[in-house]
């Protein structure tokens, strides 16, 4: 955690640093503030993470002033990010009012582009690669497609996964950007897994499909 918290905060440097010169002003400044507020929430689940046994919270409590500091440190520099954003912001929909939504763009978020607005649209979405627990496909697991997939990409990653149970945990490295799971429906594809703190887990790694 204490790496993947250290990207995202080289990230909001990186923003920062090219700040507002970079296009795509109001998606940008979404991904500073979201990046920030991962940082504080990361620090929460760290903290959990040595909450479960005995040995567990002594460690906890010889690092946890440091992570109170790390908490303050982010929420100001959150805080900062905001309020030098926020001017900004109201003066381009000032200088660009958005026409009004229809009821197709009314369900879409703020932040998604048009090309994925397009993408989800299509209805007839192909793949990339196509995920079957029957041996069909491509691969017969999830975790199996998000290891096999390509690094570092700017484009959507489409990973089509066929009607079935995957009883398993999928881990998303950070490397492995711009993935979208494709399945064959809300009750066809089921993804399940059972790590939990009682069996030795933390909350941190129980989730079924996280990163």
């Amino acid at each position: 955690m204490v790496s993947e918290t250290l990207e995202e905060l080289d990230k909001v440097i990186d923003y920062l640093e090219t700040y507002p010169m970079k296009k795509g002003i109001r998606r940008h400044v979404d991904d500073v503030i979201t990046l920030m507020s991962t940082a504080l929430t990361n620090r929460e689940t760290c903290i959990d993470g040595f909450s479960h046994g005995k040995q567990d919270r002594h460690l906890r409590e010889s690092f946890i002033d440091s992570e109170i500091n790390a908490k303050k440190m982010c929420s100001n520099s959150l805080a900062l990010i905001k309020n030098m954003t926020d001017t900004d912001m109201a003066d381009q929909s000032n200088m660009n009012p958005r026409k009004l939504l229809n009821k197709d763009d009314a369900k879409w978020p703020e932040w998604l582009s048009v090309g994925d607005r397009r993408l989800l649209q299509s209805g007839s979405v192909k793949p990339d690669v196509v995920v079957a627990a029957d041996g069909s496909g491509n691969f017969k697991t999830i975790s199996a497609a998000v290891t096999a997939a390509p690094s570092g990409i700017s484009k959507r990653y489409v990973i089509g996964i066929k009607v079935g149970v995957y009883r398993e945990n999928v881990d998303v490295p950070s490397n492995k950007q711009n993935l979208m799971f494709m399945g064959s429906g809300r009750t066809s594809t089921i993804v399940t897994a059972s790590r939990s703190v009682a069996g030795g887990s933390t909350t941190f790694n129980s989730a079924t499909v996280g990163q």
